[in-house]
This record gives C-alpha cells, sequence and structure tokens, in this order.
C-alpha cells in the first residue's frame, strides 16, 4: 500500500516537473539546428539518462515504505540502476567536453576508457 503523506506528495510533484523540464529540453535539442550532429546526439543521450535517472527515482519514491521481500529487492535493484544513470550523465558530459575541446584521438580515446571504469 502506497504511504501518502504531505512531503511524498510535494517530491512526486517536483519529480514529475523535472521529468517535463527534462522532456522540454530534449524536444528543444532535437528541434535546433544550431549545433552540429554529434553535440546534439551527446545531449540527446544526456537529457535521456536524466529521464530515466529521475523516473528510478520516481520508482524507488512510490516504492518507498510498501512491506515485502519482493519491493524490498525492487527497491535494491532500482536503487542500483539511478546510480548506474548517474554515472552515465558525467561519463556523457566528460564526453561532450572531451570531444568539445578538440584533444587528439589518441588521447581522448584513453581518457574515455578511463572515466569510463571510473564512473561505472
Amino acid at each position: 500500500m502506497f504511504v501518502f503523506s504531505l512531503h511524498k506528495l510535494i517530491n512526486i510533484i517536483a519529480i514529475a516537473g523535472g521529468i517535463s523540464v527534462c522532456a522540454l529540453c530534449l524536444v528543444q535539442i532535437t528541434a535546433t539546428t544550431q549545433l552540429t550532429k554529434k553535440v546534439r546526439n551527446y545531449f540527446h543521450v544526456f537529457f535521456v539518462s536524466i529521464i530515466l535517472y529521475i523516473s528510478t527515482h520516481l520508482a524507488r519514491e512510490i516504492l518507498e515504505g510498501i512491506p515485502g521481500s519482493a519491493v524490498r529487492k525492487v527497491l535494491y535493484s532500482v536503487t542500483f540502476i539511478e546510480l548506474i544513470f548517474a554515472a552515465m550523465m558525467a561519463l556523457t558530459i566528460s564526453a561532450l567536453l572531451l570531444f568539445v575541446s578538440k584533444i587528439e584521438r589518441s588521447k581522448t580515446v584513453r581518457l574515455l576508457f578511463f572515466l569510463n571504469i571510473v564512473f561505472l
């Protein structure tokens, strides 16, 4: 049973607002013609990962307080997936900064590999 309280309601409304703002940003990035295709793709991945991150946070907020061992296992899984998307956002922004700064290709590949290991 979903435990209803004022702070949970405010949190869910804020989460829904965050998802809608990210969706609008995704539409804006898709509609713009001023960005290169590669930068646009980076932003697509970034905003989709933000939406998925916020959605997993919403799922965790809804599942919290429901009794049962199966719900607890799902809650652990959702929390783990939330952390993966948080790491993915950091990796995506790092890759975008590396692309925009135009570092040599060999250094970029090594640095991306290192960042991938560190963040994931």
